[in-house]
């Protein structure tokens, strides 16, 4: 076989893509939507300058097996060498008696010690035995290959939901954040969802995947590794914070602080409470704001803001999240001087302190440039009501309906968004 780039062929009209497998013991067809008529001929003329001689009537049956058919865009089976696997050898990076029970009710009592994972972190190694080298393989273009050199195993087996399998580290990779289960074919998942039913008092909770609380939070820190949806009230979590590493939406906060890496959306109002996100914040239709600080790196955008039982701050700065991130990490290594910890320990928690000061650092060179930045109100600003962007403050001290708060190389002035 020639030496194609990245083991591809592709014919001369560019709408017949043939695909090569690293181990060379399977090949792929992509047939490309074009105005040309897709000749099968070409298809067969195309295998062979390939190369393949072998494994194809074995994909054929393969295809007919699992009635696989030709699509559009979508790679299709033309060549497979089978091999038996031999017995698979599963290291688990996680204690498999310790996993959720996907149809369970959550537990808060327990949900923290719950195996769980990140995107991108290895959950288990697989691996098999040896093939005996007595026997014969020969893969798609008719060559003997060492049985050394060949994947030994079916990685399919071992996969469930949102994991997937890495050929070179041989192991079981979670694609999303959530908990992880095994379940009754004994194969990988990770549960990326959470539905939390009871009301959460004076909780410590760091939950992974995407979390929807149907009650409220009273007096507690949660941290979600995902998107947050809280159906009812946060409240009486000021020095206490909810952190959202995803986008947040909430319903009602009082004297609630509430950070997002994403988007936050505020369905009702936030009563003397701070909120703060490195996407945009929205209000949405009828929604409220008094007193406290709504903190944007984007842009904000409320129907109404303002109460005169005391000062509302509306601000667009530089990375509010990667501020908390920095000044919550540096205490973590404070703590860590005085407790029993070791440097090997330390060491994840200074390499990612160090990196979110130099994203910080790029972040804020960023935001130093911007010339424009905008506060919406769709509906009614109140008194009183401090609007800061980048450097510039504006005091507004009067109702207002239907205005941006717009900064504009170096100057901050309010417009009627309807003239």
């Amino acid at each position: 076989m020639d030496n194609y780039p990245e083991n591809k062929i592709i014919n001369e009209l560019g709408n017949i893509e043939l695909r090569i497998a690293e181990d060379n013991l399977s090949a792929y067809l992509v047939v490309h939507r074009s105005a040309q008529v897709i000749d099968e001929q070409e298809i067969i003329e195309l295998i062979e300058k390939a190369g393949i001689v072998k494994g194809i009537e074995i994909a054929s049956q393969f295809n007919k097996d699992n009635n696989i058919q030709k699509e559009f865009g979508k790679p299709f089976l033309v060549a497979k060498i089978e091999i038996d696997p031999e017995q698979a050898e599963i290291s688990y990076n996680f204690d498999p008696e310790n996993c959720l029970d996907p149809d369970s009710i959550i537990d808060l009592f327990s949900i923290n010690t719950r195996e769980k994972a990140l995107a991108g972190e290895i959950i288990a190694h697989v691996s098999s035995e040896k093939i005996s080298e007595e026997k014969d393989i020969f893969d798609i273009f008719g060559h003997k290959v060492s049985a050394n050199s060949l994947i030994l195993i079916d990685p399919e087996k071992y996969l469930g939901n949102n994991v997937a399998y890495s050929n070179e580290k041989k192991a079981v990779i979670a694609e999303k954040n959530g908990y992880i289960y095994l379940d009754e074919e004994n194969r990988f998942n990770i549960k990326d969802e959470i539905i939390i039913k009871e009301n959460i008092h004076s909780k410590h909770l760091h939950l992974f995947g995407n979390v929807i609380i149907q009650n409220s939070i009273d007096d507690s820190h949660i941290r979600v590794e995902g998107n947050l949806n809280v159906k009812g009230e946060i409240k009486n979590c000021l020095h206490k914070a909810i952190v959202v590493s995803g986008n947040a939406v909430i319903n009602i906060a009082e004297k609630a602080y509430v950070i997002t890496q994403g988007k936050l959306v505020i369905k009702n109002k936030s009563i003397f409470s701070v909120l703060e996100a490195d996407q945009d914040i929205i209000g949405e239709e009828r929604s409220t704001i008094t007193g406290g600080l709504i903190r944007s790196a984007l842009s904000i955008t409320l129907q109404n803001a303002g109460s005169p039982a005391g000062i509302t701050e509306l601000e667009i700065t530089s990375s509010p999240f990667l501020k908390y991130q920095i000044v919550d990490l540096a205490k973590k290594l404070e703590a860590s001087k005085t407790g029993d910890v070791s440097e090997e320990d330390i060491l994840p928690l200074k390499k990612e302190f160090e990196q979110s000061k130099t994203k910080f650092s790029l972040e804020l060179d960023y935001y130093l440039k911007k010339k424009e930045a905008c506060i919406r109100i769709e509906n009614e600003l109140r008194p009183r009501v401090l609007s800061r962007i980048l450097d510039q403050t504006l005091m507004i001290d009067e109702l207002k309906k239907r205005v941006d708060i717009l900064y504009n190389e170096g100057i901050i002035k309010i417009y009627d968004i309807d003239k």
